[in-house]
């Protein structure tokens, strides 16, 4: 299993930083971190378009759904009218799971690449990919050492995740959805969430502080990119007809 993880994503993401350090000026590490990081927050885009399609289509099915879930007590008849639902108005409930699930290996294995740091990709480097000159390699960020620990990048890291959450569209959706909630697991749901914008960022700030300042570097721009996705995909899909009657 190890060595088809290797093989499939590690091996892949590692010469493609291999790459990147190689064509750059002066050997960035710091350069390669960032486009790598936003090439594969790209391809992963129209996984993220379907994530986001589906949770806005049960978003606004929602009253529907908690109208048969009211008014019909028997469960099978419940179970069959909601799958009536989902399939009228073309939601597949778990897909979002499903495309959570699929983009999740991606981004462990591009973590695990900048956790290594540049000299562990090199012994899989491919035939054709060179191995960049140790000592032409620039492991200098605006003068932050990206191999060693950055306490102003770990502050920076936890920053980017507390302003992707703040203003992420679906967080903010989902705050305007559940503040005349009444049913006490839509609450507890919008607790967690509150909860979640402050213990997140901080859980990954002290986090940040103690691995390579890559690992740091990639939070940042990871996070930057996901809410730049998350506004864009959201107006996009916000302008189309959308519109549920029941």
């Amino acid at each position: 299993m190890n060595t088809l993880w290797i093989l499939l994503l590690k091996q892949p993401l590692s010469n493609a930083l291999l790459v990147l350090v190689h064509i750059l000026p002066w050997g960035s590490i710091g350069l390669a971190v960032i486009i790598l990081t936003c090439l594969v927050k790209i391809i992963l885009l129209p996984l993220s378009y379907q994530s986001m399609k589906t949770q806005l289509a049960q978003k606004r099915i929602q009253p529907i759904i908690d109208s048969i879930k009211k008014t019909v007590t028997d469960k099978q008849e419940q179970a069959k009218q909601l799958m009536a639902v989902y399939k009228q108005y073309g939601v597949k409930p778990f897909s979002s799971m499903l495309v959570l699930l699929i983009q999740l290996p991606i981004i462990i294995a591009l973590y695990g690449v900048f956790l290594n740091g540049i000299d562990a990709t090199i012994p899989l480097a491919y035939p054709f990919v060179a191995v960049p000159d140790a000592g032409a390699l620039s492991v200098l960020f605006f003068g932050i050492n990206l191999a060693g620990k950055s306490v102003i990048l770990a502050v920076l890291a936890a920053i980017a995740q507390f302003l992707q959450i703040h203003f992420s569209p679906m967080m903010r959706m989902n705050r305007e959805a559940s503040k005349d909630a009444s049913d006490t697991t839509t609450m507890m749901m919008n607790s967690m969430q509150r909860s979640m914008k402050y213990v997140l960022p901080v859980m990954i700030g002290f986090f940040a502080a103690v691995v390579p300042g890559a690992v740091a570097l990639y939070w940042i721009v990871s996070s930057a990119v996901t809410l730049l996705q998350e506004v864009v995909l959201f107006r996009k899909l916000s302008r189309q007809n959308l519109e549920i009657t029941h």
